[in-house]
């Protein structure tokens, strides 16, 4: 019995001890502290697309800016700044106001004619709205203003934020001060909103998105990708462009590698580091730095770690990014110092335990923490499914807030069937005093399949006004002029028809719809009532098929419902140069992230089955207007003339129409061999071929218009191209010549005889 008892003893010994270490390492895997680094966003009204400064003046007194923040977490050190300058011939009668989300929160008399202006709303210790102005500023007057944003709700998404340029007006002498001489200007670069939050605060998918940067970074697991790796970054990537982002992609760098050190910070704890110090003093430069080692790229991931937006936004396969990061790290010689500068903060020790599986091990989209900060991990066996889901909620989203074209329908009266889309259902309501306006965006890309906008069926209620005049109504589109009217009064609608003519047209094109109240004579236009104005719902836009595609937007419709993206193998082994000039030109005919196939070749031809945007890859049959060789760019048009013939010109990017068993696409190539990494998305719109470089189109044309032909190059031509290009006019002149010619031969014939008489 005694040996039994001892077996069993020992057995029961060993599953307490096995428990034991079970539940220690659990405990310890568990309650491993977790990194907590603040996150910082920063968005400029440049970020938003807007490049020029803007003034605020009699046509326009008032500008609001609709800017995107988080949802759903707690945002701290929130920070926005507006600066610019302003001009008022009148001191003391001028006044800026700044309205957030339509409160009132701060207002101040511009004293001087001139001066620049600083306004700082900030949340700074629970402390209310306070006013310091520097009197020793001169022009640039500073003014701060502290607010605590944090218990100001945003609006479906958005921070409102409204700026009031207000001034003095006559009404005796019916003299508007808001005209020339009076404007206040408003930086776009400088005028921003800031805000931190903490990583750990993001706890699902739909919050993560409304935290992205506008330069959002997606990190490859490698060079190197699998055609599904390629396809969900590519999806992933077109997903949030056309959420209004400008993605990025980077890879873990290599010994030989340039690198970027932009938005690096600089701490005399990280001078501490020697192994930190030489990509420092790049950063602080800003200049570009060389990977001489491997510890150098450990340098760049930690600095990168410690930027505002951290090393990446989302990453592709976490899985295998996780072992590069981890081998990566592993190559610092100074892991010791950071740990002891940064341990609680980057967690170096538990590095190989960032961009874990979430508790649903299946999920394809789920997310994660890289250091401390949230990151949209694309994963599982099937990662294009998840990147499929992150592109459809965002365009449920967008189709849900934005001010856009309704879904195609039949029209009501049953005699005519055209297709049409209608205009937006929530256009609001007018208040017309001078003038006011709407504008939609219509965008080729997103019409059904195949058709494109032939006219506008506008309908419109006016109320009458206290001076009896009708207020007119003006179309324009893209600043075109198409039509105007005066509106009825009388409680009947308008119906205003206003048919779109071909130069009219772009990519993407704004619908604006003016009003206007006319002044009768001896009265001023704010002496009156305001009178309500508005567009009905009942508004469509009518479209038609697309004949032929001549143009190159004239193709996104097909595009970007069903098309399909032709790469050669070559490109999944380098991605991160490929993936951006891909994306970019995606982007700019309007392709988005569901509605193409990626096909990979590994030969120089393919046949294409339906729409297509060929990389390299000749469709077969097709004609061509351009061709590539040896670094030299030649352009032919129609007839097969030599128009453009040329050498040295960098790295370019041709992209032609063409047709292959009439299917429409796009053929790109590049000239050198190798496509420009385009520094954004490219303007396609007019013309069947373009030429871009990396800071986009430099060159769009027409080659089947022969007024186009001969723009391109004016040298080393024949008489035969020159009469080809000028011969209506050639003719005329020698019709006219000849009389001439002839009577100033018969003079001198009769002057040499008269003289040997």
């Amino acid at each position: 019995m005694q040996p039994k008892i001892n077996i069993m003893t020992r057995l029961i010994f060993v599953m307490l001890a096995s428990f034991a270490c079970n539940s220690f390492a659990a405990k310890q895997h568990t309650h491993a502290p977790s990194p907590e680094i603040p996150t910082t966003r920063t968005l400029a009204l440049s970020d938003l697309g807007i490049s020029e400064p803007v003034s605020l003046g009699n046509r326009n007194h008032e500008q609001h800016f609709f800017l995107p923040v988080p949802q759903g977490i707690a945002l701290k050190n929130a920070r926005l700044e507006i600066h610019g300058t302003y001009l008022h011939p009148f001191p003391e009668r001028a006044a800026i106001s700044i309205l957030v989300n339509g409160v009132a929160v701060f207002t101040q008399s511009l004293s001087d004619r001139e001066g620049g202006f600083s306004l700082k709303l900030a949340y700074l210790n629970n402390e209310y709205a306070t006013n310091r102005s520097n009197p020793d500023s001169g022009l640039s007057k500073e003014i701060d203003l502290s607010l605590p944003l944090k218990n100001l709700k945003s609006q479906e998404g958005f921070l409102d934020l409204g700026v009031v340029f207000s001034t003095q007006v006559d009404v005796t002498g019916c003299m508007d001060e808001r005209g020339r001489g009076s404007e206040l200007s408003i930086s776009p670069r400088a005028t921003r909103i800031s805000y931190t939050f903490d990583g750990d605060s993001v706890r699902d998918v739909r919050t993560l998105l409304t935290t992205l940067p506008h330069r959002p970074a997606i990190l490859l697991p490698s060079r190197q990708l699998t055609q599904v790796q390629y396809e969900a970054a590519l999806r992933l990537s077109q997903a949030m462009s056309g959420n209004g982002l400008q993605p990025e992609f980077i890879a873990i760098p290599q010994p030989g590698d340039m690198v970027s050190t932009k938005d690096m910070v600089s701490t005399s704890e990280l001078d501490r580091i020697p192994s930190l110090r030489k990509l420092l003093a790049a950063a602080r430069s800003h200049a570009d730095f060389k990977i001489a080692q491997a510890d150098d790229v450990g340098a760049w991931l930690i600095l990168r770690m410690l930027s505002p937006n951290g090393l990446a936004q989302a990453v592709i396969d976490p899985d295998q990014a996780r072992k590069v990061l981890a081998a990566a790290l592993r190559q610092i010689p100074d892991a010791h110092h950071l740990q002891k500068l940064f341990g609680q903060q980057l967690q170096l020790d538990h590095a190989d335990q960032w961009l874990n599986k979430a508790a649903l091990d299946k999920a394809d989209v789920r997310v994660s923490l890289l250091a401390g900060q949230p990151v949209l991990a694309i994963d599982g066996p099937d990662m294009l499914k998840g990147a499929t889901l992150i592109a459809t909620t965002w365009h449920k989203i967008a189709n849900g807030q934005e001010l856009a074209l309704g879904a195609i329908a039949p029209l009501a009266d049953k005699g005519n069937s055209s297709p049409h889309v209608h205009l937006p259902q929530n256009l609001p309501i007018r208040h017309v005093s001078a003038n006011a306006e709407w504008q939609i965006p219509v965008r080729i890309g997103e019409l059904p399949e195949g058709k494109w906008p032939e006219s506008f069926e506008l309908s419109m209620m006016a109320a009458p006004g206290s001076d009896g005049l009708s207020p007119t109504a003006s179309i324009l589109l893209n600043d075109n002029l198409l039509t105007a009217t005066a509106l009825r009064t009388d409680g009947k609608i308008t119906r205003i028809s206003a048919k779109i003519p071909l130069y009219s047209l772009r990519a993407n094109n704004v619908l604006k719809v003016e009003i206007s109240r006319r002044v009768e004579s001896g009265h001023c236009s704010g002496s009156s009532q305001d009178t309500p104005v508005q567009l009905l719902p009942s508004s469509y836009l009518e479209l038609s098929n697309v004949q032929d595609t001549t143009h190159f937007y004239m193709l996104e419709s097909f595009l970007a419902h069903k098309s399909e993206i032709a790469i050669p193998s070559r490109y999944l082994e380098n991605a991160e140069q490929t993936l951006p000039a891909v994306s970019a030109i995606l982007r700019g005919l309007s392709v988005g992230a569901l509605g193409f196939n990626l096909s990979v070749h590994a030969k120089t031809s393919f046949t294409p089955a339906r729409p297509f945007i060929a990389f390299e890859l000749k469709p077969s049959p097709s004609t061509e207007l351009a061709s590539t060789a040896s670094g030299r760019l030649i352009i032919r048009n129609g007839h097969d003339q030599t128009v453009f013939n040329s050498a040295g010109l960098g790295e370019l990017a041709v992209l032609q129409l063409a047709h292959s068993d009439k299917q429409p696409g796009v053929f790109v190539a590049p000239v050198t061999g190798k496509l420009p990494r385009f520094n954004g998305p490219l303007e396609l719109s007019f013309g069947n071929l373009a030429v871009a470089d990396a800071q986009g189109v430099k060159l769009a044309v027409d080659m089947d218009d022969p007024d186009n032909d001969f723009q391109l190059d004016e040298q080393n031509r024949g008489i035969r191209v020159f009469f080809q290009r000028h011969q209506v006019w050639f003719v005329i002149l020698v019709i006219l010549l000849i009389p001439v010619l002839t009577v100033l031969a018969v003079r001198e014939y009769y002057r040499r005889r008269n003289l040997k008489a």
